[in-house]
């Protein structure tokens, strides 16, 4: 069985980077399509705006590909990719749109942050309540309710948003 996972996230946060990590961890473990240029992210760069109903139909598009939903965080610095200029728009509008447009589509994700390896160890974390990992069962809450981490650290994707809005104001 192919399990899929969706990275999504703003400009520069390490979506292609943690897409590498995650297929080179994995390989031999379990088969696995990551994707890092989902159709949200393809609509979101492009500017479209999304309406309810085309939302609900990405949604619904996004929930019956995609196994798990991983946001990288804004805590990497922005470099050029050699693909893009400069990011049309900020990294942090381009953050709350995807979170924003997630949740109204009621689809569940994790935030994923890190430097080096600690972002891949992460990702691995944010991934193990899904199921998707040798060994590690999935929770059996309600299944057709999307998928949560819960840790230590707080994973309200709006919590955090407040904290990184907040911190980058302070600068």
């Amino acid at each position: 069985m192919t399990h899929r996972i969706a990275l999504l996230g703003a400009q520069g946060t390490g979506k292609s980077q943690l897409a590498q990590e995650l297929a080179a961890h994995l390989d031999g473990l379990v088969t696995v399509v990551i994707e890092d240029a989902t159709a949200l992210m393809a609509a979101i760069h492009a500017g479209m705006p999304l309406d309810d109903a085309e939302l609900h139909r990405l949604a619904a598009e996004h929930k019956h590909r995609y196994d798990a939903t991983l946001v990288t965080g804004l805590d990497l610095p922005w470099t050029p990719d050699g693909l893009q200029r400069d990011p049309s728009h900020s990294r942090e509008d381009t953050d709350t749109l995807v979170r924003s447009l997630l949740q109204r589509a009621g689809i569940g994700y994790q935030v994923v942050y890190g430097q080096g390896d600690q972002r891949l160890h992460n990702a691995l974390a944010a991934l193990r309540p899904t199921g998707l990992l040798p060994g590690a069962p999935q929770q059996q809450d309600d299944p057709g309710k999307p998928w949560t981490w819960n840790c230590e650290k707080c994973s309200d994707p709006a919590c955090e948003h407040r904290l990184f809005t907040r911190l980058t104001k302070q600068r």
